[in-house]
C-alpha cells in the first residue's frame, strides 16, 4: 500500500532559498496544498499587462476592423513565447453602431508599433518583458495581414446592448505564440465615429527553452 504523506503547515511558514529541497505543504488534516500555475508564474515574475488609456482617459477605436490595423499588440521576440491568458474591455461609448471586439494572434511581430508600451510586470519590480507592445487609436499599431491560414482567433464579438458594455475573457485554451509571434487587439463600429473604450490584457512570457 502506498504511504503518502504531507507536511503540515498551516501557520508560521517557513521559506527556503532556490535549489531547496522542501516537504510538500499540507493542512494538519493532511490535505495537500498547491498553487495555480499561474499564481507561481505571477510570484516568479513572468506575467505582464498591457493597458488602453485608463477610466479618465478612455482611447477611440477605429471605423471598420481592418485586417492589418489593431489597437494594441504584444510580441514574443524570437527565442521567447507568450501565453495571452486574460482580456478585459470597458466601452466607455458605443459610437454610432454596436462595436465589435477581436482578439487574435499570428507567427509575425508587430509590423508597425504606433506608440510604444513598456508591458506592466505584475510582480511590482520584476523583470522587465524581452518582447515589445504597442498601443494606439483608431487601429494605429500594424500587424501582419489576416488569413485564415495563419492568423488565430482566440475571441470575436459584437456588443449587442448598449447597457451591457463590459467583456473580461479568460482564455480557456490560450494559444502559445513561439516568436517571433504577436497577438493584438482590435475593436471598431463600421459607421463614421469609433468606440470609446479602456481595455487590458495579461500575457506569460518565457525564455523559449522553458516551454519546450
Amino acid at each position: 500500500m502506498a504511504d503518502e504523506r504531507v507536511y503540515a503547515k498551516a501557520q508560521n511558514v517557513g521559506r527556503q532559498s532556490d535549489d531547496t529541497w522542501v516537504a510538500l505543504r499540507g493542512t494538519r488534516d493532511g490535505a495537500a496544498i498547491a498553487q495555480p500555475w499561474l499564481h507561481a508564474l505571477m510570484v516568479e515574475g513572468k506575467v505582464y499587462q498591457v493597458r488602453l488609456g485608463t477610466i479618465t482617459a478612455p482611447l477611440v477605436g477605429d471605423i471598420v476592423i481592418t485586417d492589418t490595423a489593431a489597437e494594441s499588440a504584444a510580441e514574443a521576440a524570437t527565442g521567447y513565447t507568450i501565453i495571452p491568458v486574460r482580456l478585459n474591455v470597458d466601452i466607455e461609448s458605443l459610437g454610432e453602431t454596436l462595436p465589435q471586439a477581436c482578439f487574435k494572434s499570428v507567427g509575425a511581430l508587430i509590423t508597425t508599433l504606433g506608440t510604444a508600451f513598456v508591458p506592466l510586470n505584475l510582480k511590482i519590480g520584476g523583470p522587465a518583458a524581452s518582447g515589445r507592445a504597442a498601443v494606439a487609436a483608431a487601429g494605429g499599431v500594424a500587424v501582419a495581414g489576416e488569413l485564415a491560414t495563419t492568423t488565430r482567433v482566440h475571441f470575436i464579438a459584437t456588443q449587442a446592448v448598449a447597457a451591457n458594455n463590459y467583456l473580461n475573457v479568460n482564455f480557456a485554451i490560450p494559444p502559445v505564440l513561439v516568436g517571433p509571434a504577436s497577438c493584438y487587439f482590435q475593436i471598431a463600429t463600421a459607421a463614421t465615429t469609433g468606440p470609446s473604450y479602456f481595455a487590458n490584457y495579461d500575457f506569460i512570457e518565457f525564455v523559449g527553452s522553458e516551454i519546450g
